[in-house]
């Protein structure tokens, strides 16, 4: 029976994040897939550990739920940054020439995209011709940093 709630609040989840995509104006699909997830998954903690305590299902429904987010977000994230996901998607909807295609998914073109992605969710700010880190990029460069040490990788 856990795994039906599970399923279901992973699948309120979906749904909560898909109507947040459209509703709030921010610009960055993993912060508000981790509001609504972790909001969920909080009430799900609540519930299983009402009606099971803490027990084995408490922490197979916890568990479980956090997996069926983390691949749910690399699925969407992964969709976002792929190449070939936006070139079907381009060719889609029209024709598109080779040298179109050269020119968009050049590499410089490729930066400059990322670039402009990472000022659009804030992590970059731009002042004249120079690209740095704002407060919101370095607290994330920050616990890119901690989790590295934690899982014992090297730091660059």
């Amino acid at each position: 029976m856990w795994i039906i709630w599970a399923v279901g609040y992973f699948a309120m989840a979906v749904a909560a994040h898909g109507c947040i995509a459209r509703l709030v104006w921010w610009n960055d699909s993993v912060s508000k897939f981790l509001l609504v997830g972790s909001l969920l998954g909080l009430m799900l903690t609540g519930h299983m550990s009402a009606v099971y305590g803490v027990a084995l299902p408490t922490f197979a429904t916890i568990a479980f739920y956090a997996f069926a987010c983390e691949l749910y977000m690399f699925f969407f994230t992964m969709v976002m940054s792929s190449v070939s996901a936006k070139l079907l998607m381009t060719l889609r909807d029209t024709v598109v020439s080779d040298a179109h295609i050269a020119e968009m998914y050049s590499a410089d073109g490729m930066v400059d995209r990322r670039l402009e992605r990472l000022l659009g969710i804030g992590l970059l700010n731009r002042d004249g011709g120079q690209w740095k880190l704002s407060p919101k990029g370095l607290r994330l460069t920050r616990a890119f940093v901690a989790l590295k040490r934690f899982f014992g990788h090297p730091i660059q």
